[in-house]
């Protein structure tokens, strides 16, 4: 609910825990650690240059925390969209998405793609997402009659803050030049594998894993 001051109170529900700041001043919070996703949608909005009220926000969610489903963007998105409805705020659903990667890149700290953001705010059910991270172009995929997703939880979290993940990008944008091309999308797969011995060892197995999966996607 919107309040009259400038103040955004959250309560984590599944933690049983509250966290405060200032519209006007906002900083991380190291002791609880979950509402710099909050704080950092906030700042990315008004860096935008939208005007938020101050908000009473509850969460709950049943996305597995760590569990490699993109909770940490599902709470992004939807606290986006919780200040777009109070506030009435005009912003389409790219917009959305590309607001929330800007508060995770830029004020959490972590340099994730745009997958997440896009397939939360974007996306419809029963279809994919194909996703052209270089155009911003974006298709719904109708998923075939008879076909099943199944998500199987492995019980290895997994926390892309404190995980490999900026180091295995910034492997993937050496690999990238290296090879001479902007991306490695901008590679075949039998391109690479005709000079993948010119890679370091690290740097040619993520790289491969990034070509082919590509070719796998399309």
């Amino acid at each position: 609910s919107p309040r009259r001051d400038r103040f955004v109170r959250l309560y984590a529900a599944d933690f049983d825990q509250a966290s405060t700041f200032s519209l006007d001043d906002i900083e991380h919070d190291s002791g609880t650690r979950w509402s710099n996703y909050e704080r950092g949608v906030a700042w990315a909005l008004q860096e935008a240059g939208y005007q938020l009220p101050g908000m009473d926000i509850v969460l709950s969610s049943d996305v597995p925390i760590g569990s490699g489903l993109s909770s940490s963007a599902a709470i992004e998105v939807a606290t986006a969209f919780a200040f777009q409805q109070a506030g009435n705020l005009s912003l389409d659903g790219v917009q959305r998405a590309l607001l929330c990667q800007k508060a995770e890149n830029e004020f959490v700290g972590m340099r994730c793609g745009i997958m997440d953001q896009y397939i939360i705010s974007l996306g419809k059910r029963d279809h994919a997402l194909l996703i052209d991270c270089r155009s911003l172009d974006y298709q719904l995929v109708p998923i075939p009659a008879g076909c099943a997703l199944v998500v199987c939880d492995t019980n290895k979290r997994r926390g892309l803050v404190d995980s490999e993940y900026n180091t295995r990008r910034q492997e993937c944008e050496e690999g990238a030049r290296l090879l001479g091309v902007p991306a490695l999308r901008d590679i075949s797969v039998d391109a690479f594998r005709a000079r993948e011995a010119e890679l370091p060892p690290t740097i040619r197995m993520h790289c491969r894993h990034v070509v082919t999966e590509n070719q796998r996607v399309l």
